[in-house]
């Protein structure tokens, strides 16, 4: 099969939803704050042999969109979201393919990559300061930093097939936009947390936003603390409010890895106006990582934890199509952190006991020096 030397990390069949005759997009480049009127789309999220690791990889790519994008289409024309009783085979294939754009985009592989020369350096630190090599000056990665993320695909899916699907249909005078990495994960219900991750697929409250069009956005929530729509109609919602559309736009802007895309060329000064007023709130690097002291152990050796995560966006979500389940709000903070199935009795259990106190915590806010 013909192997491409540039490769789509968002497909072009998507990227075509946010362009206003098919071949070009406009975009608010993010590092130099400029807009770019009539971009080539093909362009666009692509990086030269990003899959190159498996020569079935862009084939099995391709032809989950090509299922895909029918089923967005069918969407967009109807306003409503699939019914998952009676077309689930759709539905299945649409939380599939927000899955596969979840991993296999730059901001997953950056994270993957970040990791690597962190336990790569945290290996060879006392080689290096033997053998005189500065491992400050190395930069550790991987050849094909997307590879790894997509083997989590399987370990994901039942997760993200307990989620529930909603659609948010826009009818305010603003569009929605996207970036090169569309689809954020958020958990409103644990705003505040900053010491651990709380985007797990299977985190209380976590959240999945991917806008299909200009008016429409799809929603993966848990429906143990979040209510979407009504009884009338529980699979859409339409939104009028410009300012709640500027806060899911907002999303696409703190998770972007370099780019934000909108269809209309009049929502250029407006578009870069919102990523002037987000940028410093952007986060420095992909991923958190927190290291504790070594503790000694009664054999002699000694043992510490690394938590790595990808941090919340710093936004506080406030919209009126999503509402919190009666009581969940009373929970005190801290215990919204703690993963779905896993009571305090399995956490005691994983340390053994032992307190580990923090050493060093390299932050995704942290000035990069």
């Amino acid at each position: 099969m013909p192997q491409y030397a540039e490769q789509h990390f968002v497909p072009k069949f998507y990227l075509r939803n946010f362009s206003s005759e098919g071949r070009q997009l406009n975009l608010v480049n993010i590092g130099s704050e400029k807009v770019i009127l009539g971009a080539s789309l093909r362009k666009q999220c692509a990086r030269t042999k990003f899959y190159d690791f498996d020569p079935d990889t862009e084939f099995d790519l391709g032809r989950l969109e090509a299922k895909t994008a029918p089923i967005i289409r069918q969407i967009m024309a109807s306003d409503q979201f699939l019914r998952p009783d009676v077309e689930y085979e759709k539905y299945v294939n649409l939380v599939l393919f927000v899955v596969v754009q979840h991993v296999r985009g730059v901001r997953t592989a950056n994270a993957n990559d970040e990791m690597t020369d962190y336990y790569g350096k945290l290996m060879l630190q006392s080689r290096a300061e033997a053998q005189g090599i500065d491992l400050t000056k190395v930069k550790i990665g991987n050849k094909y930093p997307a590879a790894l993320p997509l083997l989590s695909i399987p370990d994901i899916m039942p997760s993200a097939m307990t989620l529930r699907p909603h659609l948010i249909v826009n009818r305010s005078a603003r569009d929605f936009v996207t970036s090169d990495d569309p689809v954020v994960l958020h958990n409103q219900y644990c705003e505040g947390i900053d010491y651990q991750g709380v985007l797990g697929w299977r985190s209380k409250g976590i959240q999945v936003f991917f806008p299909l069009s200009p008016r429409h956005l799809l929603v993966l929530f848990d429906n143990s603390i979040y209510r979407m729509g009504s009884r009338r109609s529980h699979l859409a919602t339409e939104i009028t409010s410009s300012a709640e559309v500027e806060q899911f736009n907002s999303m696409q802007v703190l998770h972007a890895v370099a780019n934000i895309y909108f269809k209309q060329s009049v929502d250029a000064d407006q578009s870069r106006e919102l990523v002037r007023k987000l940028v410093k709130d952007r986060p420095k690097r992909a991923m958190t990582i927190v290291e504790t002291e070594i503790v000694d152990k009664p054999d002699g050796t000694g043992s510490s934890l690394v938590h790595t995560f990808q941090p919340l966006l710093r936004c506080r979500l406030s919209v009126s199509a999503i509402r919190y389940q009666s009581g969940v709000s009373k929970m005190r903070l801290h215990d919204r952190g703690r993963m779905i199935g896993r009571p305090k009795e399995f956490w005691d259990k994983q340390s053994g006991g032992t307190r580990y106190e923090i050493a060093k915590t390299i932050g995704a806010y942290d000035e990069i020096d």
